[in-house]
Protein backbone atom coordinates (compact mmCIF):
# COMPACT_ATOMS: atom_id res chain seq x y z
CA UNK A 1 0.00 0.00 0.00
CA UNK A 2 1.39 3.59 -0.85
CA UNK A 3 0.46 7.29 -0.16
CA UNK A 4 0.43 9.59 -2.25
CA UNK A 5 2.18 12.77 -0.66
CA UNK A 6 -0.11 15.28 -3.60
CA UNK A 7 -3.31 14.36 -2.49
CA UNK A 8 -5.99 16.30 -1.41
CA UNK A 9 -6.05 15.81 2.53
CA UNK A 10 -9.43 18.13 3.14
CA UNK A 11 -11.97 15.62 0.72
CA UNK A 12 -13.27 18.14 -0.59
CA UNK A 13 -12.49 20.37 -3.92
CA UNK A 14 -13.33 24.27 -3.98
CA UNK A 15 -13.58 25.87 -7.31
CA UNK A 16 -13.88 29.29 -8.46
CA UNK A 17 -16.84 29.81 -11.00
CA UNK A 18 -16.47 28.62 -14.32
CA UNK A 19 -19.18 28.50 -17.07
CA UNK A 20 -17.53 26.28 -19.43
CA UNK A 21 -16.25 23.52 -16.40
CA UNK A 22 -19.83 23.46 -15.22
CA UNK A 23 -21.62 22.59 -18.02
CA UNK A 24 -18.38 20.06 -18.44
CA UNK A 25 -19.60 18.41 -15.49
CA UNK A 26 -23.31 18.65 -15.89
CA UNK A 27 -23.02 16.99 -19.50
CA UNK A 28 -20.94 14.19 -17.87
CA UNK A 29 -23.84 13.72 -15.06
CA UNK A 30 -26.61 13.02 -18.01
CA UNK A 31 -28.14 9.78 -19.17
CA UNK A 32 -31.52 8.77 -20.80
CA UNK A 33 -33.22 5.53 -21.68
CA UNK A 34 -34.66 4.15 -24.70
CA UNK A 35 -38.36 5.19 -22.68
CA UNK A 36 -36.93 9.07 -23.40
CA UNK A 37 -37.20 9.57 -19.90
CA UNK A 38 -33.35 11.80 -19.02
CA UNK A 39 -31.75 12.57 -15.96
CA UNK A 40 -29.09 13.88 -14.10
CA UNK A 41 -26.91 10.77 -12.28
CA UNK A 42 -25.02 11.18 -9.37
CA UNK A 43 -21.65 10.16 -8.69
CA UNK A 44 -20.58 8.00 -5.62
CA UNK A 45 -21.14 4.99 -4.09
CA UNK A 46 -24.87 4.77 -4.28
CA UNK A 47 -24.81 6.48 -7.15
CA UNK A 48 -26.95 3.88 -10.29
CA UNK A 49 -27.37 4.40 -13.93
CA UNK A 50 -30.29 3.18 -14.18
CA UNK A 51 -33.61 5.45 -15.06
CA UNK A 52 -35.68 6.28 -12.00
CA UNK A 53 -38.75 6.64 -13.66
CA UNK A 54 -38.71 3.26 -15.77
CA UNK A 55 -35.64 1.38 -13.93
CA UNK A 56 -34.29 0.64 -17.73
CA UNK A 57 -30.47 0.63 -17.60
CA UNK A 58 -29.21 4.31 -18.89
CA UNK A 59 -26.81 4.89 -21.87
CA UNK A 60 -24.58 8.59 -21.52
CA UNK A 61 -25.69 11.29 -23.24
CA UNK A 62 -22.12 12.26 -24.83
CA UNK A 63 -19.41 9.81 -24.59
CA UNK A 64 -17.08 12.09 -26.46
CA UNK A 65 -16.47 15.38 -24.52
CA UNK A 66 -13.94 17.76 -25.95
CA UNK A 67 -12.10 21.06 -23.55
CA UNK A 68 -9.99 23.46 -25.51
CA UNK A 69 -8.58 26.48 -23.60
CA UNK A 70 -5.80 28.64 -23.43
CA UNK A 71 -2.37 27.78 -21.49
CA UNK A 72 -3.45 28.05 -17.55
CA UNK A 73 -7.53 27.85 -18.65
CA UNK A 74 -8.28 25.63 -15.98
CA UNK A 75 -8.96 22.42 -18.85
CA UNK A 76 -7.04 20.05 -17.02
CA UNK A 77 -8.05 21.06 -13.69
CA UNK A 78 -11.95 20.42 -14.82
CA UNK A 79 -10.50 16.98 -16.65
CA UNK A 80 -8.82 15.84 -13.86
CA UNK A 81 -12.38 16.30 -11.75
CA UNK A 82 -14.02 14.74 -14.30
CA UNK A 83 -11.82 11.47 -14.04
CA UNK A 84 -12.25 11.28 -10.45
CA UNK A 85 -15.87 12.08 -10.38
CA UNK A 86 -15.78 8.66 -12.59
CA UNK A 87 -13.39 6.97 -10.06
CA UNK A 88 -16.12 7.45 -7.43
CA UNK A 89 -18.13 4.84 -9.47
CA UNK A 90 -17.36 1.40 -7.74
CA UNK A 91 -15.69 -1.33 -9.78
CA UNK A 92 -15.04 0.88 -12.59
CA UNK A 93 -11.85 1.13 -14.72
CA UNK A 94 -10.50 3.98 -16.26
CA UNK A 95 -7.07 5.61 -17.78
CA UNK A 96 -5.27 8.83 -17.22
CA UNK A 97 -3.14 9.63 -19.94
CA UNK A 98 -1.03 12.03 -21.55
CA UNK A 99 1.86 13.05 -24.85
CA UNK A 100 4.85 11.80 -22.75
CA UNK A 101 5.48 10.23 -19.50
CA UNK A 102 7.37 13.30 -18.54
CA UNK A 103 3.84 15.34 -18.83
CA UNK A 104 1.94 12.47 -17.02
CA UNK A 105 4.00 12.91 -14.02
CA UNK A 106 4.68 16.46 -14.19
CA UNK A 107 1.51 17.90 -14.39
CA UNK A 108 -1.64 15.46 -15.16
CA UNK A 109 -1.22 12.91 -12.26
CA UNK A 110 -0.62 15.57 -9.61
CA UNK A 111 -3.68 17.47 -11.27
CA UNK A 112 -5.57 14.39 -10.47
CA UNK A 113 -4.51 13.62 -6.99
CA UNK A 114 -4.51 17.06 -6.03
CA UNK A 115 -8.46 16.13 -6.33
CA UNK A 116 -8.31 12.88 -4.36
CA UNK A 117 -9.53 12.56 -0.71
CA UNK A 118 -6.71 11.40 1.00
CA UNK A 119 -9.04 9.08 2.63
CA UNK A 120 -9.30 7.20 -0.57
CA UNK A 121 -5.72 6.86 -0.58
CA UNK A 122 -4.95 5.62 2.52
CA UNK A 123 -7.67 2.97 2.72
CA UNK A 124 -6.46 2.05 -1.36
CA UNK A 125 -3.42 0.97 -2.31
CA UNK A 126 -1.10 3.25 -4.50
CA UNK A 127 1.25 0.66 -6.93
CA UNK A 128 3.95 3.15 -7.44
CA UNK A 129 5.93 1.18 -9.76
CA UNK A 130 3.00 0.02 -12.14
CA UNK A 131 0.89 3.57 -11.43
CA UNK A 132 -1.77 1.85 -10.82
CA UNK A 133 -4.64 2.99 -8.35
CA UNK A 134 -7.02 0.88 -6.15
CA UNK A 135 -9.73 2.86 -4.47
CA UNK A 136 -11.45 1.01 -1.44
CA UNK A 137 -15.03 1.11 -4.20
CA UNK A 138 -12.76 -1.17 -6.36
CA UNK A 139 -12.35 1.70 -8.83
CA UNK A 140 -8.45 1.50 -10.49
CA UNK A 141 -7.21 4.03 -12.38
CA UNK A 142 -4.05 3.19 -14.45
CA UNK A 143 -1.88 6.37 -15.60
CA UNK A 144 -0.19 5.42 -18.90
CA UNK A 145 1.64 7.93 -21.29
CA UNK A 146 0.88 7.86 -25.26
CA UNK A 147 4.50 8.18 -26.64
CA UNK A 148 4.07 4.87 -28.21
CA UNK A 149 0.38 4.63 -30.74
CA UNK A 150 0.58 0.71 -30.68
CA UNK A 151 1.24 0.47 -27.23
CA UNK A 152 -2.99 1.87 -26.54
CA UNK A 153 -4.02 -1.48 -26.20
CA UNK A 154 -5.57 -3.09 -22.92
CA UNK A 155 -8.86 -4.03 -21.20
CA UNK A 156 -12.06 -2.82 -21.35
CA UNK A 157 -12.54 0.79 -20.25
CA UNK A 158 -15.27 2.96 -18.63
CA UNK A 159 -14.17 6.51 -19.01
CA UNK A 160 -10.75 7.62 -20.48
CA UNK A 161 -8.93 11.04 -19.99
CA UNK A 162 -6.24 12.56 -22.56
CA UNK A 163 -4.70 15.76 -22.06
CA UNK A 164 -3.50 17.82 -24.38
CA UNK A 165 -5.07 15.49 -26.79
CA UNK A 166 -3.37 17.68 -29.82
CA UNK A 167 0.30 17.13 -28.84
CA UNK A 168 -1.19 12.74 -29.75
CA UNK A 169 -0.96 10.83 -32.56
CA UNK A 170 -4.41 10.61 -33.86
CA UNK A 171 -3.07 6.60 -34.35
CA UNK A 172 -3.03 6.40 -30.47
CA UNK A 173 -6.31 7.81 -30.15
CA UNK A 174 -7.88 5.19 -32.94
CA UNK A 175 -6.06 2.01 -31.13
CA UNK A 176 -7.55 3.22 -27.75
CA UNK A 177 -10.51 4.47 -28.64
CA UNK A 178 -11.57 0.63 -28.73
CA UNK A 179 -11.00 -0.15 -25.09
CA UNK A 180 -14.30 2.20 -24.56
CA UNK A 181 -16.39 0.47 -26.84
CA UNK A 182 -18.06 -2.56 -24.27
CA UNK A 183 -19.16 -0.47 -21.78
CA UNK A 184 -19.70 2.56 -23.96
CA UNK A 185 -17.46 4.47 -21.91
CA UNK A 186 -16.74 7.68 -21.50
CA UNK A 187 -13.79 9.65 -23.66
CA UNK A 188 -12.50 13.02 -22.15
CA UNK A 189 -9.95 15.19 -24.35
CA UNK A 190 -8.21 18.56 -22.85
CA UNK A 191 -5.90 20.47 -24.84
CA UNK A 192 -4.41 23.93 -26.07
CA UNK A 193 -5.66 23.99 -29.99
CA UNK A 194 -2.81 22.98 -32.52
CA UNK A 195 -4.87 24.11 -35.43
CA UNK A 196 -7.51 22.01 -37.87
CA UNK A 197 -5.95 18.46 -36.73
CA UNK A 198 -7.64 15.46 -35.99
CA UNK A 199 -8.98 16.82 -32.60
CA UNK A 200 -10.24 19.52 -34.69
CA UNK A 201 -11.96 17.50 -37.40
CA UNK A 202 -12.75 13.95 -35.48
CA UNK A 203 -14.40 15.59 -31.76
CA UNK A 204 -14.46 19.93 -32.43
CA UNK A 205 -16.49 19.92 -36.02
CA UNK A 206 -18.83 16.75 -34.76
CA UNK A 207 -19.67 18.33 -31.33
CA UNK A 208 -20.47 21.86 -33.52
CA UNK A 209 -22.72 19.74 -35.99
CA UNK A 210 -24.67 18.57 -32.82
CA UNK A 211 -23.57 14.64 -33.59
CA UNK A 212 -25.47 12.48 -30.94
CA UNK A 213 -22.60 11.61 -28.30
CA UNK A 214 -20.20 14.76 -29.03
CA UNK A 215 -19.90 17.32 -26.41
CA UNK A 216 -17.23 20.46 -27.15
CA UNK A 217 -16.25 23.61 -25.29
CA UNK A 218 -13.70 26.40 -26.14
CA UNK A 219 -12.90 29.06 -24.17
CA UNK A 220 -9.78 31.85 -23.43
CA UNK A 221 -7.06 31.37 -21.00
CA UNK A 222 -8.07 35.18 -19.43
CA UNK A 223 -11.88 33.25 -18.80
CA UNK A 224 -10.08 31.08 -15.76
CA UNK A 225 -11.12 33.56 -12.86
CA UNK A 226 -7.50 32.87 -11.42
CA UNK A 227 -5.59 33.92 -14.18
CA UNK A 228 -3.45 37.32 -14.11
CA UNK A 229 -4.47 39.62 -16.73
CA UNK A 230 -1.48 41.35 -16.70
CA UNK A 231 0.34 38.22 -17.15
CA UNK A 232 -1.84 37.67 -20.70
CA UNK A 233 -1.11 41.05 -21.77
CA UNK A 234 2.30 40.76 -21.13
CA UNK A 235 2.46 37.62 -23.51
CA UNK A 236 -0.01 39.53 -25.55
CA UNK A 237 2.91 42.13 -26.18
CA UNK A 238 5.82 39.68 -26.50
CA UNK A 239 4.45 36.70 -28.73
CA UNK A 240 3.82 36.51 -32.33
CA UNK A 241 -0.31 37.30 -33.38
CA UNK A 242 -0.71 33.70 -34.87
CA UNK A 243 0.74 31.98 -31.27
CA UNK A 244 -0.82 34.12 -28.70
CA UNK A 245 -4.32 33.18 -30.34
CA UNK A 246 -3.42 29.39 -29.86
CA UNK A 247 -1.80 29.62 -26.62
CA UNK A 248 -3.91 32.46 -24.66
CA UNK A 249 -7.18 32.57 -26.74
CA UNK A 250 -7.68 29.05 -27.68
CA UNK A 251 -7.79 29.74 -31.23
CA UNK A 252 -8.13 27.34 -34.24
CA UNK A 253 -4.73 28.50 -35.84
CA UNK A 254 -2.18 27.55 -37.70
CA UNK A 255 0.26 27.68 -35.70
CA UNK A 256 4.15 28.66 -35.57
CA UNK A 257 4.89 24.76 -36.41
CA UNK A 258 3.44 24.97 -39.78
CA UNK A 259 5.90 23.38 -42.35
CA UNK A 260 4.03 25.92 -45.26
CA UNK A 261 1.21 27.70 -43.10
CA UNK A 262 -1.94 29.91 -44.24
CA UNK A 263 0.33 32.93 -44.93
CA UNK A 264 2.56 31.08 -47.95
CA UNK A 265 -0.72 28.98 -49.07
CA UNK A 266 -3.51 31.35 -49.18
CA UNK A 267 -1.79 33.50 -51.66
CA UNK A 268 -1.65 30.92 -54.23
CA UNK A 269 -5.38 29.84 -53.62
CA UNK A 270 -7.73 31.01 -57.11
CA UNK A 271 -11.37 30.63 -55.45
CA UNK A 272 -12.97 29.69 -59.22
CA UNK A 273 -16.68 29.96 -57.83
CA UNK A 274 -16.27 33.93 -57.67
CA UNK A 275 -16.33 36.35 -60.57
CA UNK A 276 -12.85 37.63 -59.49
CA UNK A 277 -11.59 34.60 -59.10
CA UNK A 278 -12.69 32.88 -62.32
CA UNK A 279 -11.22 35.68 -64.21
CA UNK A 280 -7.74 35.76 -62.59
CA UNK A 281 -8.44 31.41 -63.32
CA UNK A 282 -8.34 32.28 -66.80
CA UNK A 283 -5.47 34.25 -67.21
CA UNK A 284 -3.47 31.37 -66.05
CA UNK A 285 -5.23 29.00 -68.22
CA UNK A 286 -7.75 30.54 -70.73
CA UNK A 287 -9.27 27.60 -72.10
CA UNK A 288 -10.72 26.44 -68.20
CA UNK A 289 -12.38 24.50 -67.64
CA UNK A 290 -11.59 22.96 -70.58
CA UNK A 291 -7.36 22.07 -70.81
CA UNK A 292 -5.91 21.86 -73.79
CA UNK A 293 -4.65 18.07 -74.28
CA UNK A 294 -1.51 19.25 -75.69
CA UNK A 295 -0.16 21.53 -72.49
CA UNK A 296 2.39 19.25 -69.97
CA UNK A 297 0.88 17.65 -67.11
CA UNK A 298 2.64 15.78 -64.28
CA UNK A 299 0.73 13.56 -61.33
CA UNK A 300 2.10 13.20 -57.83
CA UNK A 301 1.03 9.58 -56.15
CA UNK A 302 1.34 9.01 -52.88
CA UNK A 303 0.59 4.47 -52.38
CA UNK A 304 -0.99 2.92 -49.70
CA UNK A 305 -2.66 0.21 -48.43
CA UNK A 306 -2.89 1.18 -44.42
CA UNK A 307 -3.68 4.85 -45.18
CA UNK A 308 -5.24 6.69 -48.23
CA UNK A 309 -3.93 6.38 -51.68
CA UNK A 310 -3.04 10.11 -52.90
CA UNK A 311 -2.58 11.33 -56.09
CA UNK A 312 -2.29 15.23 -57.01
CA UNK A 313 -2.64 16.70 -60.50
CA UNK A 314 -1.13 19.60 -62.00
CA UNK A 315 -1.12 21.52 -65.68
CA UNK A 316 1.85 23.78 -66.99
CA UNK A 317 0.86 27.21 -68.12
CA UNK A 318 3.01 30.03 -69.29
CA UNK A 319 2.47 31.91 -65.68
CA UNK A 320 3.18 28.37 -63.74
CA UNK A 321 1.65 25.33 -62.64
CA UNK A 322 -2.04 24.71 -62.05
CA UNK A 323 -3.15 22.25 -59.36
CA UNK A 324 -6.31 21.31 -61.07
CA UNK A 325 -6.93 17.97 -59.30
CA UNK A 326 -7.19 15.70 -56.23
CA UNK A 327 -7.42 11.96 -55.32
CA UNK A 328 -7.14 10.22 -51.84
CA UNK A 329 -9.06 6.74 -51.03
CA UNK A 330 -8.10 4.07 -49.56
CA UNK A 331 -8.40 0.32 -49.66
CA UNK A 332 -8.94 -0.35 -53.17
CA UNK A 333 -6.71 -2.31 -55.49
CA UNK A 334 -4.14 -0.49 -57.68
CA UNK A 335 -6.83 -1.21 -60.78
CA UNK A 336 -9.63 1.13 -59.19
CA UNK A 337 -7.16 3.64 -58.14
CA UNK A 338 -5.78 3.73 -61.86
CA UNK A 339 -8.83 4.31 -63.20
CA UNK A 340 -9.94 7.15 -60.94
CA UNK A 341 -6.95 8.69 -61.71
CA UNK A 342 -7.22 8.09 -65.06
CA UNK A 343 -10.76 10.11 -65.00
CA UNK A 344 -9.15 12.82 -63.06
CA UNK A 345 -6.71 13.78 -65.93
CA UNK A 346 -9.10 13.25 -68.07
CA UNK A 347 -7.47 13.41 -71.99
CA UNK A 348 -4.31 14.80 -70.84
CA UNK A 349 -1.06 12.80 -71.42
CA UNK A 350 0.47 13.44 -68.04
CA UNK A 351 4.36 12.43 -66.28
CA UNK A 352 3.59 10.12 -63.37
CA UNK A 353 5.74 10.64 -60.22
CA UNK A 354 5.36 7.80 -57.72
CA UNK A 355 7.47 7.51 -53.98
CA UNK A 356 10.62 5.73 -55.52
CA UNK A 357 10.60 3.27 -52.27
CA UNK A 358 7.07 1.85 -53.74
CA UNK A 359 8.57 -0.46 -56.63
CA UNK A 360 5.64 -3.19 -56.27
CA UNK A 361 2.63 -0.07 -56.86
CA UNK A 362 4.34 1.37 -59.96
CA UNK A 363 4.63 -2.10 -61.57
CA UNK A 364 0.95 -3.03 -60.21
CA UNK A 365 0.10 0.77 -61.74
CA UNK A 366 1.93 -0.14 -64.93
CA UNK A 367 -0.43 -3.11 -65.84
CA UNK A 368 -3.24 -0.80 -65.71
CA UNK A 369 -1.69 2.16 -67.78
CA UNK A 370 0.21 4.16 -65.79
CA UNK A 371 3.54 4.30 -65.94
CA UNK A 372 5.06 5.84 -63.06
CA UNK A 373 8.56 6.72 -62.79
CA UNK A 374 10.45 7.21 -59.11
CA UNK A 375 10.10 10.50 -57.64
CA UNK A 376 12.89 11.22 -54.61
CA UNK A 377 11.10 10.56 -51.72
CA UNK A 378 14.10 12.82 -49.01
CA UNK A 379 11.14 14.59 -46.94
CA UNK A 380 13.14 17.96 -46.00
CA UNK A 381 14.49 18.33 -49.77
CA UNK A 382 10.59 17.97 -51.02
CA UNK A 383 9.44 20.66 -48.27
CA UNK A 384 12.29 22.55 -49.97
CA UNK A 385 11.18 22.67 -53.21
CA UNK A 386 6.80 22.87 -52.70
CA UNK A 387 8.36 26.31 -50.18
CA UNK A 388 10.25 27.72 -52.99
CA UNK A 389 7.00 27.37 -55.44
CA UNK A 390 4.68 28.82 -52.98
CA UNK A 391 6.82 31.87 -52.34
CA UNK A 392 7.60 32.24 -56.04
CA UNK A 393 3.85 32.73 -56.53
CA UNK A 394 4.40 30.03 -59.71
CA UNK A 395 1.37 28.46 -58.57
CA UNK A 396 -2.23 28.13 -58.28
CA UNK A 397 -4.58 25.85 -56.55
CA UNK A 398 -8.02 25.68 -58.02
CA UNK A 399 -10.10 25.76 -54.93
CA UNK A 400 -12.82 24.07 -56.03
CA UNK A 401 -11.10 21.14 -57.08
CA UNK A 402 -8.36 20.93 -54.22
CA UNK A 403 -9.68 21.76 -50.90
CA UNK A 404 -8.57 18.52 -48.97
CA UNK A 405 -5.38 19.16 -50.32
CA UNK A 406 -5.08 22.84 -49.60
CA UNK A 407 -6.49 22.24 -45.73
CA UNK A 408 -4.09 19.14 -45.30
CA UNK A 409 -0.74 21.87 -46.89
CA UNK A 410 -2.11 24.21 -43.58
CA UNK A 411 -2.14 22.16 -41.41
CA UNK A 412 0.78 19.78 -42.40
CA UNK A 413 3.40 20.54 -39.50
CA UNK A 414 6.57 19.51 -37.39
CA UNK A 415 5.61 16.72 -35.30
CA UNK A 416 7.20 17.04 -32.10
CA UNK A 417 10.59 15.08 -31.41
CA UNK A 418 11.20 16.62 -27.95
CA UNK A 419 12.57 13.26 -25.46
CA UNK A 420 12.01 12.37 -22.08
CA UNK A 421 15.89 13.67 -21.47
CA UNK A 422 15.11 17.02 -22.93
CA UNK A 423 16.61 16.42 -26.72
CA UNK A 424 15.24 16.63 -29.70
CA UNK A 425 15.19 13.45 -32.35
CA UNK A 426 15.15 14.01 -36.17
CA UNK A 427 12.62 16.54 -37.54
CA UNK A 428 10.19 14.80 -39.50
CA UNK A 429 6.29 16.17 -40.02
CA UNK A 430 3.37 14.93 -38.49
CA UNK A 431 1.74 11.83 -39.94
CA UNK A 432 -1.71 13.13 -39.81
CA UNK A 433 -3.85 14.36 -43.16
CA UNK A 434 -0.23 14.32 -44.85
CA UNK A 435 -1.20 11.98 -47.93
CA UNK A 436 -1.70 14.62 -50.27
CA UNK A 437 1.17 16.87 -48.82
CA UNK A 438 3.04 13.57 -49.87
CA UNK A 439 1.30 13.51 -53.54
CA UNK A 440 2.35 17.17 -54.00
CA UNK A 441 5.58 16.76 -52.71
CA UNK A 442 6.14 13.94 -55.19
CA UNK A 443 4.73 15.88 -57.97
CA UNK A 444 6.85 18.61 -57.80
CA UNK A 445 9.86 16.46 -57.36
CA UNK A 446 9.21 15.02 -60.44
CA UNK A 447 8.23 18.15 -62.63
CA UNK A 448 12.16 18.90 -64.02
CA UNK A 449 11.82 22.74 -63.35
CA UNK A 450 12.26 25.21 -60.62
CA UNK A 451 10.33 28.14 -60.80
CA UNK A 452 11.46 31.38 -61.57
CA UNK A 453 12.43 33.68 -58.87
CA UNK A 454 10.39 36.31 -57.94
CA UNK A 455 11.52 39.73 -59.24
CA UNK A 456 12.56 42.12 -56.55
CA UNK A 457 13.55 46.02 -57.60
CA UNK A 458 16.42 46.56 -56.63
CA UNK A 459 17.79 50.05 -55.36
CA UNK A 460 20.38 52.39 -56.39
CA UNK A 461 23.05 52.96 -53.79
CA UNK A 462 24.72 56.36 -53.22
CA UNK A 463 28.81 54.48 -53.40
CA UNK A 464 30.32 58.47 -53.16
CA UNK A 465 29.09 58.04 -49.78
CA UNK A 466 31.27 54.98 -48.70
CA UNK A 467 34.99 54.92 -47.71
CA UNK A 468 37.48 54.61 -50.84
CA UNK A 469 38.01 51.08 -49.89
CA UNK A 470 34.42 49.87 -49.83
CA UNK A 471 33.65 51.84 -53.01
CA UNK A 472 36.58 50.79 -54.35
CA UNK A 473 35.14 46.60 -54.01
CA UNK A 474 31.80 47.39 -54.80
CA UNK A 475 32.89 48.56 -58.28
CA UNK A 476 35.20 46.13 -58.92
CA UNK A 477 31.88 43.36 -58.50
CA UNK A 478 29.76 45.53 -60.68
CA UNK A 479 32.51 45.12 -63.24
CA UNK A 480 32.44 41.79 -62.96
CA UNK A 481 28.66 41.25 -63.11
CA UNK A 482 29.13 41.36 -67.33
CA UNK A 483 30.77 37.38 -66.63
CA UNK A 484 28.26 35.38 -69.30
CA UNK A 485 26.02 32.99 -67.97
CA UNK A 486 28.18 29.60 -69.67
CA UNK A 487 30.92 30.72 -67.58
CA UNK A 488 29.49 31.40 -64.06
CA UNK A 489 27.54 27.70 -64.97
CA UNK A 490 30.74 26.02 -65.18
CA UNK A 491 32.06 27.55 -61.77
CA UNK A 492 34.94 29.57 -63.97
CA UNK A 493 34.50 33.41 -65.02
CA UNK A 494 36.83 36.12 -64.79
CA UNK A 495 38.81 34.63 -62.21
CA UNK A 496 40.27 32.50 -64.32
CA UNK A 497 39.76 34.43 -68.03
CA UNK A 498 41.67 36.61 -69.68
CA UNK A 499 39.12 38.59 -70.57
CA UNK A 500 38.69 40.99 -68.10
CA UNK A 501 39.64 44.63 -69.14
CA UNK A 502 42.45 46.14 -68.98
CA UNK A 503 41.95 49.11 -66.53
CA UNK A 504 40.71 46.56 -63.57
CA UNK A 505 44.21 44.99 -63.03
CA UNK A 506 45.90 41.90 -62.10
CA UNK A 507 43.42 40.07 -59.63
CA UNK A 508 46.15 38.34 -56.95
CA UNK A 509 47.57 42.66 -56.88
CA UNK A 510 44.24 43.75 -56.50
CA UNK A 511 43.52 40.77 -53.40
CA UNK A 512 46.96 41.41 -52.04
CA UNK A 513 47.82 44.39 -52.56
Amino acid sequence: MGKYLLANPGGQVELKYQPQGVAFIAALRQRHCSQGHAWSMDFGVVASTFCPICGEKGKRDFDKMLMMAGRQGGKTRWGTLGAVLEASMPGSYGWVTAPTYRDLLDFVEPAFFAQVPQGWIDEGDWNVSDRLLVLPNGARVAFRSLEDPQAVRGPTLDWWLMDEACKVSGVAHEVGDAMLAIKQGVEILTTTPRGEDWVWEKVWCLAEQGVPGYWAAKWKSTDNPTMSREYVENKRATMSPEMFEQEYEAGIVTFQGAIYGSNMIEPCVLDDTTKEGYEELRKWLPEWPAINPARSCVVGLDPGSDHPFAGVAAVATEKGLVIFGEYEERQKPAMLHAQSLKSMVGGLSPRWGCDRSQPQTMIELAQHGIFAVGAENSVLAGIERVKSWLVSRRIIFVKSRTKRLVSGLKTYRWADTEKNDGSTGVQQPYKYKDDLPDAFRYLLMTWPHLPEAPEVEQGVRDLSKLDSKSRAEIERMLRHEGATKDKIADGVGEFYGDDYPEESGNYFEEFYA
